[in-house]
Order: C-alpha cells, then sequence, then structure tokens
C-alpha cells in the first residue's frame, strides 16, 4: 500500500490565516490550501499563524463503503469509499480541532479534482471549491471549530469523509489524498501554541498498482478495538509462510516488529501495549512476497 506516516515539515512563513479555534477553514476564510496539494504551502505552520509544525501527527486510512473491517489500497470507477482521519497530539490537552483535505490526480501544481466528496455533512464540516491560479480543486474542512469526541483519548482526532472515486475514461492515474490537521488551544486566537501536521495517501486503480495486498481471502483481525494493556492479532485462512507485523503510531515510529512463521491457515497471538501512550496506531501484516494489509487501532 502507498501508504507513509510523515514527520511534517515548516514551510515558510505565508499570509495570516484565521484557522483559529473559532473560525472556519483556511481555503473559507482564506482561499488557502494548506494540504500541501498542488505544491500548495502544508499545514498551518507560519508567522502571525499557528505556531509551529507537528508534534501533531496524521493518519489517512481509505475503506471500502461496504466494509470497515481493513483498509483498500486499489480503487475502482464510480465507487464508494470512505476515508478515515486520525490525527494525535500529545502536547495540548484539548479536543479542539480543524483540518482540511483534497483529493487530486496528476503530479505538482497542475493536480486536479479527482473523484467527488459527499455533501452529507453536519452542520461543522463543508467543500470549498478553489479555483485559484491552479484547476479547481475542492478542499473539505471545518465550518466551524470540531470537538473530538470525549471517549477518545485526550489529544487525539477522528473523522470519517465519503468520497466516490472518478468515472470509468477520466483518470487512470494514482489518486493522492492531502490532509492538514490543526490541534488548538481553544483560546479563539491562532497564536504560537496551535500545531499542525500533515499527511498524504497515495491509491491507484485496480490492476494498475504494482504494490500487492494479501489476499482477501485472508481474514486479518485485532481486538480488542480500542484496546488498553494489549490486544489480540488474528489470522484466518492465511497461506502458510512467513509474515512480518508491524505497529507504529502516526508518527512513523516502529513500536513492535516480528517476524513468523505460520503454518497452518489460522493464527492467533497477543501483543503487550502496556508501555505504549494512548492514541493511534496502525498494524502493518506482511507476507513474505512483500503483500501487505494495514488495520488502524487506538489505545485508550
Amino acid at each position: 500500500m502507498k501508504k507513509r506516516f510523515l514527520l511534517f515539515t515548516i514551510f515558510g512563513a505565508f499570509a495570516y490565516l484565521l484557522f483559529s479555534s473559532n473560525a472556519a477553514g483556511p481555503a473559507n476564510i482564506s482561499h488557502l490550501n494548506c494540504t500541501g496539494s498542488q505544491a500548495s504551502q502544508r499545514n498551518c505552520a507560519g508567522s502571525g499563524c499557528h505556531g509551529v509544525s507537528g508534534p501533531t501527527a496524521v493518519g489517512l486510512y481509505l475503506y471500502a463503503a461496504t466494509s470497515s473491517a481493513t483498509t483498500v489500497d486499489t480503487i475502482l470507477p464510480n465507487q464508494p469509499y470512505t476515508l478515515v482521519i486520525l490525527g494525535t497530539n500529545t502536547s495540548l490537552s484539548t479536543h479542539d480541532y480543524g483540518f482540511q483535505a483534497s483529493s487530486v490526480s496528476g503530479i505538482g501544481a497542475a493536480q486536479t479534482q479527482a473523484g467527488t466528496w459527499s455533501t452529507s455533512f453536519t452542520n461543522t464540516l463543508g467543500i470549498t471549491s478553489l479555483p485559484l491560479s491552479n484547476p479547481t480543486v475542492d478542499l473539505v474542512e471545518n465550518q466551524a471549530m470540531l470537538v473530538a469526541s470525549s471517549s477518545l483519548p485526550l489529544g487525539t482526532f477522528h473523522d470519517t469523509l465519503y468520497w466516490t472515486a472518478p468515472p470509468t475514461g477520466t483518470s487512470s492515474g494514482p489518486v493522492t489524498f492531502y490532509c492538514t490537521e490543526l490541534a488548538v488551544n481553544g483560546n479563539g486566537q491562532a497564536d504560537t501554541s496551535d500545531v499542525s501536521g500533515n499527511d498524504s495517501l497515495t491509491v491507484y486503480f485496480n490492476g494498475t498498482s504494482s504494490v500487492r495486498s494479501i489476499s482477501e481471502n485472508t481474514a486479518i483481525n485485532a481486538f480488542p478495538n480500542p484496546f488498553s494493556s494489549q490486544f489480540r492479532l488474528q489470522l484466518n485462512h492465511a497461506d502458510a509462510g512467513t509474515y512480518t507485523v508491524r505497529v507504529y503510531n502516526l508518527a512513523g515510529q516502529t513500536l513492535y516488529k516480528q517476524s513468523m512463521q505460520i503454518n497452518s491457515s489460522s493464527f492467533e497471538t497477543n501483543i503487550n501495549t502496556s508501555n505504549w501512550a494512548p492514541g493511534f496506531y496502525g498494524i502493518q501484516v506482511l507476507d513474505k512476497d512483500g503483500a501487505q494489509r494495514i488495520i488502524p487501532l487506538i489505545k485508550q
């Protein structure tokens, strides 16, 4: 799967942006794309704006609309998908945040809109079309301050967006999702204690990618989810062979890595997480040929 969790890079100072804890997103207010698509400035860090880049970590996961069990790395034309945005920030004791997301195809500043975002949002989200000097791109962003669920660990954020792949014939190249997420201190100002980060996810039309997924016949489950001190990883209907399991946080740091030999179609193992911080994690399961599957988890 073309998926990387990125540590975040500051881009230079840019115009004052009212992406504050009480405001709408940067496209709605200041006509700015901060996702990184179309070679735009990435995130909301900058002079007179929202402080620094990081340590807000962001992860993007794409699912078929008909299943939330495992992620996908290939798509079919005209089919609906669910994009899950996960964020973690441990430097602020807050549930307040904002985000901006885009989906494009192509390269650099010439990237064009790919697919269609659903307009079935709550009144806290909306779509802003941004026809600046680049081709028009639709940006999904907050229309007001967003507050994460109190059931999540403090400083973790979760959003679900609905997206439909482009029709047949309009695009054969990959689609890249870009996202910036901003954790704010809730004081109503754009100041230096607000921190943001970015991530991107590239997916391919079915049959056009050299990146392979583990067979859909193999059921991979991790439970409980959310978990506390440990979780159980289970593989059913798996082909015999050597598998590697890697667990990492949204900043890309590996917390667990283990190779295992599977000789029967079923396999289970417990993974101790007692020393891990609360937040979001990704489980990457790879077979001997490099095919993979990724599952997001949350520690409470």
